[in-house]
C-alpha cells in the first residue's frame, strides 16, 4: 500500500503494482505501508483518492505462474512446502484442524513439478487446473478456501474482492454470497476504489488517476511515467497465446467472469501455427 497526500494505492499482486508503487514514491513522495496488505479498518481515508490496479485474467495467471517458476511470490512458496505449524488450532479449533489436515494431504511434489519450467505450456496448464480446482482451494492460502465464492470464482476475483473491500466479513458468509450475481452486488455496495489502473494501459491510466486525485503533473513528470520500464516483472518472453489451449481459455473465462465482464477483458489471440502440428486449431 502506498499513501500520498491525496491518494491511497492498494497493491494487487501481479498487476503492475510494484512498478506503480515505485513511480508514486519517486514522483509524489509516496510512503510505502506494507505491500499487498489490505486497508486497515481504522486507517484514515478522508480526502484520499483510493486507487487499485487490475490485469487481464488470462495474462495474470501466466504472470503469477512464471513468477513462481523463478522461485518468487507468496503463492509458489506456500504450495511447494508443507506447513504443519501455525494453523491457529487453539483460537479456532475447527478451522485450524482442517487447515492442518489439508497441509498433510497437499500434493507438494505435484506443485513443485508444475513450477519447473516457465517455457513449458503444458506445465502451465497443469498448474492452472490445480489453482482453479475447488479441491485444491485450501492450498492457496489467504482465506480463499474458506470463502464460499471459492467454489465458483477464481483466485484473481477473490484476491480483488478481498483487497478492495473495507469489510470482508461477508466474503465468508455462506448465506450471503452463493452466486455470481450476489458477488456483483457485493462489489457494487462495498468496493473502495475510486480509480483503477489497468496493467495494459498502465502509464496512461496512472496519469489519469493522478489528475483525478488533484495532482498537477509537469510535462517532465508525464514523460517520466510514459518512458518508465516495468518493475518486479515475471520472467517471460513468449506471447500469451502460447500457454493456452481451448480448455484453459474457457476455464479462466468461467472462473474470472466477474473481472472479465467488469473491465471488458478478452481472451488471448492464438497463433495458429503453434497448434497445427497437434491438430489443435484454436478459434479467435
Amino acid at each position: 500500500m502506498i499513501v500520498t497526500e491525496h491518494l491511497i494505492f492498494l497493491q494487487l499482486m501481479k498487476t503492475g503494482s510494484s512498478h506503480i508503487a515505485i513511480l508514486l514514491q519517486n514522483l509524489i513522495s509516496g510512503e510505502r505501508i506494507a505491500k499487498h496488505n489490505r486497508l486497515p479498518a481504522d486507517f484514515p481515508v478522508e480526502g484520499k483518492y483510493i486507487v487499485g490496479s487490475v490485469r487481464n485474467p488470462w495474462d495474470w495467471y501466466v504472470s503469477l505462474w512464471a513468477f513462481g517458476c523463478a522461485g518468487k511470490g507468496n503463492l509458489s512458496q506456500r504450495v511447494r512446502v508443507r506447513k504443519l505449524q501455525g494453523h491457529s488450532i487453539k483460537s479456532n479449533p475447527s478451522r485450524g484442524i482442517f487447515s492442518a489436515f489439508n497441509e498433510i494431504l497437499k500434493p507438494v511434489s505435484v506443485w513443485q513439478r508444475v513450477y519447473a519450467d516457465h517455457t513449458d505450456p503444458q506445465l502451465f496448464r497443469e498448474w492452472l487446473h490445480l489453482v482453479l480446482n475447488p479441491i485444491r482451494k485450501y492450498d492457496l492460502g489467504q482465506g480463499y478456501g474458506f470463502s464460499p465464492i471459492s467454489s465458483f470464482v477464481g483466485f484473481l476475483t477473490y484476491s480483488y474482492l478481498r483487497l478492495f473491500t473495507r469489510d470482508i466479513s461477508l466474503l465468508y458468509s455462506r448465506k450471503y454470497l452463493t452466486n455470481l450475481e450476489q458477488v456483483r452486488q457485493f462489489d457494487q455496495q462495498n468496493n473502495l476504489l475510486q480509480g483503477v489502473i489497468r496493467n495494459e494501459f498502465l502509464e496512461d491510466d496512472l496519469i489519469r488517476v493522478l489528475d483525478e486525485a488533484g495532482y498537477k503533473l509537469s510535462n517532465h513528470q508525464r514523460e517520466l511515467i510514459k518512458s518508465s520500464g516495468k518493475s518486479n516483472a515475471s520472467v517471460r518472453d513468449i506471447e500469451l497465446g502460447y500457454y493456452y489451449d481451448r480448455e484453459t481459455v474457457e476455464l479462466v473465462a468461467k472462473k474470472e467472469e466477474f473481472i472479465i465482464n467488469k473491465y471488458g477483458y478478452k481472451p488471448p489471440e492464438f497463433q495458429l501455427s503453434w497448434y497445427k502440428n497437434n491438430d489443435q486449431i484454436i478459434s479467435k
